[in-house]
C-alpha cells in the first residue's frame, strides 16, 4: 500500500519498493506526491521489506532534495532498501518495537561463467552506491558498514539507535510486513510467510517470475 495525505504532510510506503508497473512503490509516484507538498516538512512512514536499488535510490534522492525537508519514521519494518530510505530523514525515528535490516544487494542472473562474473562485479558497484550514506549517517567506517551488509544484519528497537541507523523512538509498531521464506538469509521467524494470502503458489516464485521480466533490477 502507498498513500499520500496532503493535509497532514505524510507519505506511507507500506509495500515493496520498485517499478509501479510491477505493482510496487515507485520513484515517480513518490516524486509526484512530494511535488504537491513543496516547501512543507514531510513525514515519510515506512513499513516495507525493501526492493529495487535503482528505484529506492531515486526515491531517496527525491526525499533528500525536497524543499522543507523530510522526517522518516519506521512504523514497523524497514528492511533492505527500506533501511536506506530511513537515512534520508532529517529526523530518523522508529517505533519502539520496530525492525531494520541492511544487507548486500542481490539479483537474478543467467548466462555463462563470464557473464556471471560480470554480474557479481555489478552487484559490488550497487553495494558501493549505498555504503557512503550508511556510513555517514551511522558514523561507522566504510569497512564496518560493508561487514554489516555482508552479514545481513537485523536490528530491533533501541539496537537500531545504538547502531546509528536512527535517532529516536516514537510510538508503537503496526503489524509487521511478512517476508517470504528464502528471500533473505536471516529473516526472523516471527515475520516469515510461505505463500501469498489466497494463493497456492509459493511467494518467492510469484515475485521472481515478475523479476525475470525485469532482469536488470537489483534488489536490497
Amino acid at each position: 500500500m502507498y498513500d499520500a495525505n496532503f493535509e497532514t504532510g505524510e507519505l506511507f510506503i507500506y509495500d515493496e519498493i520498485g517499478p509501479a508497473w510491477m505493482g510496487m512503490v515507485g520513484a515517480e509516484t513518490v516524486a509526484e506526491s512530494l511535488s504537491h507538498m513543496s516547501g512543507r516538512r514531510v513525514t515519510v512512514r515506512l513499513n516495507t521489506p525493501g526492493g529495487s536499488v535503482d528505484e529506492g535510490i531515486a526515491i531517496f534522492n527525491a526525499l533528500k532534495r525536497h524543499p522543507g525537508g523530510v522526517d522518516v519514521i519506521v512504523d514497523s519494518l524497514a528492511a533492505s532498501m527500506g533501511s536506506y530510505l530511513l537515512q534520508a530523514g532529517v529526523r530518523r525515528a522508529i517505533a519502539n518495537n520496530s525492525m531494520v535490516m541492511i544487507h548486500d544487494p542481490w539479483s537474478i542472473a543467467m548466462g555463462n561463467a563470464e557473464e556471471l562474473r560480470k554480474e557479481a562485479d555489478i552487484l559490488d558497484k550497487y553495494r558501493d552506491r549505498m555504503v557512503p550514506e550508511y556510513a555517514n549517517r551511522s558514523s561507522k567506517t566504510v569497512a564496518e558498514i560493508e561487514e554489516l551488509l555482508s552479514a545481513e544484519t537485523w536490528m530491533v528497537g533501541q539496537e537500531i539507535i545504538d547502531m546509528g541507523f536512527a535517532d529516536e523512538m516514537e510510538g508503537e509498531a503496526v503489524e509487521p510486513v511478512k517476508i517470504a521464506k528464502g528471500r533473505y538469509r536471516n529473516t526472523p521467524k516471527s515475520i516469515l510467510r510461505d505463500v501469498l494470502p489466497g494463493s497456492k503458489t509459493p511467494y518467492p516464485m510469484r515475485r521472481e517470475a515478475a523479476k525475470l521480466r525485469a532482469r536488470s533490477m537489483k534488489t536490497a
